[in-house]
């Protein structure tokens, strides 16, 4: 899975037009993993000890719903310098 499979939405706009509704259903919409996709997530699961149990294979694609509050260093996986 290069970079090239990462696709990222920034939603903006004023209370009660559909902004939550969009994000809650993205997941549903994102294609099915390839063969070779399933196998190299379920590697980088596996390394990262996030692999669930008696979970083989990854088949559903991740996705990732960070807080609207997190500091743009916590979305690039960044650090602090101090």
């Amino acid at each position: 899975m290069g970079w090239e499979n990462v696709h990222n939405v920034l939603t903006i706009g004023p209370p009660g037009t559909g902004k939550t509704l969009l994000a809650k259903r993205l997941p549903a919409i994102l294609p099915t993993l390839t063969p070779a996709e399933s196998l190299e997530t379920t590697r980088i699961y596996s390394s990262m000890g996030r692999l669930e149990p008696r979970q083989p294979l990854m088949a559903v694609r991740p996705f990732c719903t960070p807080h609207h509050s997190a500091a743009s260093c916590c979305l690039t996986g960044g650090k602090t310098g101090t």
